[in-house]
């Protein structure tokens, strides 16, 4: 590579900035100049990515490819950028030669692994990512992709096992922690205060790599005055969590507060229309670096800041830690505590935390009853589910043999989960299990999934696998194939749930020791449905296996679920959005008797 130059510590620059158009521009000048620099090519091939210009992306990633062959993390980078543009195969060729050129190659094997997996090559992936561990012991990417694998295939409790392994034994990186936290909410045999341990240990870190801005706000305030507050979320589009921020964003505003959204994903769709109508501002930052978007809400004067992403992909929790509002609140997109210092308060409930979950938790809980949830149908939505759109007529036979399923993601489904399923239809007499999820389109994954099937112990011939559905009719229209669905667990389903009751469909979950698996307990309380929610693996069995030989009390289930759910709390966006906003009033003015960077009590 070329000696620094000071247009290269500018493109650089714009790139941190997420300034892509800029940047681009800046290395394609630096690659013309010169032409067989394989990182100015693959940074290049990244801007142009980003901007959606995959053919661009796709020639520079190859050029880069063929200029880079010395160097294994140039390859590793290039390669990962001709995957992601439309080109894994090539990619996965190129990593094969150079691997076996290289056995010394511990990196490259390990970025081989991640695209096998992509690839869902999962026995070729777990293969390679060994194979780099046994070439680098001490390299953290190889752990790291390994960890990711076993969690992706449902194992969380060993891939848990691997995080800490890497924790215990490498220095700290912001990767590792936020995967390992994020991971700790599906493994079975993790406890609560083991779960929180990751999150504590995560938001210390973050916090001490934090920028520090100084942003001071008035000691005291009004605590009556009219109030700001403002959403920062990647998820305005047609993600699940638009369906749970939309009663928020549209009825707060009538509750006396100002309201307005910080939206940092670069996608637009009629759900991100539809949504920007709703608040009082609708700012889109997609490419605002966290240390600007802090910036540009402090000068906002926002009163109390909402996050809605928590750990997940595309969070700002970077602006969060800066302390830009003088009250900094944490809702609905992850189901666990952030760990941060300088966030306040969670929006939970009295289910899903109830007292004495304040002990695994950084923040205040803010138990929002009966449900921290609310959701707008999706079936509200025009340019989705045609308004005169009816679902198919369930067919009613005590004859008919009863369909048990779950359409939950597939890393949700843990082995546990699966043999109590199996239990649940070796009870009743004919009947079958159908699985619905994302990747299930792929041989190599149904078949892996059918021998976890045939492993819990479903006895063969009484199960049916299918993928998810490109269209949301034909995705709840499926709904009409099953008589009960069976939650996952230890981590429940919540968007998912929420479908299958609109459908009419009784849903039996079983109530755990954390709020990521009592979702499902705090939905169907709401409802009224306690007799759905179990609170063991043997009352889930009996719980499903009964109401599965009671065809009247299913029958009834089928006729009047989805009315009695659409009037239900979990679907009046106006009496939520008044709890909400009452809450949010109670912390302001706890804000206001403690002064500035106390918490109040709720």
């Amino acid at each position: 590579m070329p000696p620094p130059s000071n247009k290269a510590d500018a493109a650089f620059k714009m790139l941190e900035q997420h300034d892509y158009p800029g940047a681009s521009r800046a290395f394609l000048a630096l690659v013309q100049r010169h032409p067989n620099d394989p990182i100015y090519r693959t940074v290049l091939s990244s801007c142009f990515y980003r901007l959606g210009q995959h053919a661009a992306a796709v020639f520079h990633a190859q050029h880069a490819l063929k200029i880079g062959g010395g160097d294994e993390r140039v390859m590793s980078d290039a390669a990962q950028m001709l995957a992601k543009a439309g080109k894994p195969y090539e990619a996965i060729s190129h990593l094969e030669r150079a691997c076996a050129e290289h056995p010394e190659w511990a990196y490259l094997r390990a970025t081989l692994g991640l695209l096998y997996e992509g690839d869902q090559k999962l026995e070729d992936a777990e293969r390679v990512l060994h194979e780099s561990v046994a070439v680098d012991p001490h390299l953290v990417w190889s752990r790291l992709g390994l960890a990711n694998l076993l969690a992706h295939q449902g194992r969380a409790d060993e891939a848990l096992t691997e995080f800490e392994h890497i924790i215990e034994n490498f220095p700290p990186e912001q990767a590792v922690l936020e995967n390992a936290a994020f991971v700790s909410n599906a493994a079975q045999q993790a406890t609560p205060a083991r779960v929180f341990r990751f999150h504590a240990a995560l938001g210390r870190h973050f916090a001490l790599n934090a920028s520090e801005l100084g942003f001071e706000f008035p000691a005291t305030d009004d605590p009556d005055r009219p109030l700001r507050v403002a959403f920062v979320t990647h998820d305005c589009n047609n993600h699940a969590a638009s369906y749970f921020m939309e009663p928020a964003l549209r009825h707060l505003k009538r509750e006396g507060l100002h309201v307005s959204v910080y939206y940092t994903g670069g996608g637009v769709d009629d759900a991100t229309r539809h949504l920007a109508s709703l608040p009082d501002e609708f700012i889109s930052v997609p490419n605002m670096v966290s240390v600007a978007l802090a910036r540009r809400i402090f000068a906002d004067k926002v009163d109390i800041l909402i996050d809605t992403n928590g750990w997940t992909s595309g969070h700002r929790l970077h602006a969060f830690q800066t302390r830009p509002a003088p009250v900094q609140v944490t809702w609905l997109g992850y189901p666990n505590t952030t760990g941060l210092p300088a966030m306040d308060y969670r929006i939970v409930d009295s289910i899903t935390d109830p007292p004495g979950a304040e002990r695994f938790a950084s923040e205040q809980l803010l138990r929002l009853d009966p449900c921290f949830l609310c959701y707008s149908p999706i079936t509200s939505r025009p340019w989705i589910v045609p308004a005169d759109w009816n679902p198919p007529a369930r067919a009613e036979d005590d004859a008919r043999p009863i369909t048990f399923g779950s359409f939950n993601n597939l890393t949700k489904i843990t082995d546990t989960a699966l043999q109590a399923w199996a239990r649940i239809v070796r009870a009743v007499p004919g009947s079958r299990l159908l699985v619905k999820g994302r990747g299930l389109a792929q041989q190599r994954i149904r078949d892996r999934f059918a021998l976890r099937l045939t492993s819990a112990g479903v006895p063969d011939g009484c199960w049916d696998v299918m993928p998810q559905h490109a269209s949301a009719v034909e995705h709840l229209s499926t709904y009409t194939a099953i008589d009960i669905a069976l939650d996952t667990f230890p981590y429940n389903g919540t968007t998912t749930t929420c479908e299958t009751l609109l459908m009419g469909v009784p849903l039996v979950t079983m109530r755990g020791d954390r709020h990521v698996s009592r979702v499902g307990a705090s939905l169907l309380t709401t409802l009224g449905e306690q007799g759905l929610v179990a609170g063991s693996i043997e009352e889930y069995v009996d719980v499903a296996t009964s109401l599965a030989q009671d065809r009247p009390r299913l029958g009834a289930y089928h006729r009047t679920l989805a009315a009695r759910f659409l009037s239900s709390p979990i679907c009046d966006g106006k009496a939520f959005a008044d709890r909400l906003a009452g809450a949010l009033r109670a912390v302001w003015r706890a804000r206001c008797e403690r002064g500035v960077g106390a918490r109040g009590t709720m």
